[in-house]
């Protein structure tokens, strides 16, 4: 019998939600990322649910580049809602997501916050070495279209 199903519905989201937190998708501590986040679990929602759900984590929120969002929480939704082409709107004042361009965004930005973490705790990542097979993991690393405009990148001391 199929009957169980709707019960463990709930909890297979719960589970995505702490699987999703864990550390590897940095993205997460981003306002986008953590639009992206709840828009994966709920599919759409409006511009209110939205703003209600971030306002309980707002201060712990952080930039691409680390640092804390400054001015209040509406202008930096409405920015992040409608300057990006994560998120669609759905309906009247409704968002929803792009999943291609939201996997796009995390990778991006992990990866950003990852070396940014390393630089900050001192150790640089690892460059690994290697033969004709050493590019094989990064494989559609130059693929990202574009770019945020706060893509400074510090120059690299060797």
């Amino acid at each position: 019998g199929s009957a169980s199903k709707g019960a463990s519905e709930s909890t297979i989201i719960q589970e995505k939600i702490k699987s999703l937190m864990q550390m590897e998708n940095l993205a997460d501590i981003t306002l986008a990322g953590y639009l992206i986040k709840i828009l994966r679990v709920k599919t759409k929602l409006s511009y209110k649910e939205l703003y209600d759900e971030v306002s309980k984590c707002y201060d712990t929120l952080r930039r691409s580049d680390g640092s804390k969002y400054t001015g209040d929480l509406a202008k930096a939704l409405k920015g992040c809602l409608t300057s990006s082409e994560i998120f669609v709107e759905v309906g009247e004042n409704v968002w929803g997501i792009r999943e291609s361009e939201a996997k796009l965004y995390e990778e991006k930005t992990t990866k950003k916050l990852k070396a940014l973490i390393n630089r900050k705790k001192g150790k640089t990542a690892p460059k690994k070495q290697g033969g004709a097979g050493g590019q094989e993991y990064d494989d559609d690393g130059g693929s990202s279209v574009g770019g945020d405009d706060n893509e400074k990148e510090a120059p690299v001391q060797e």
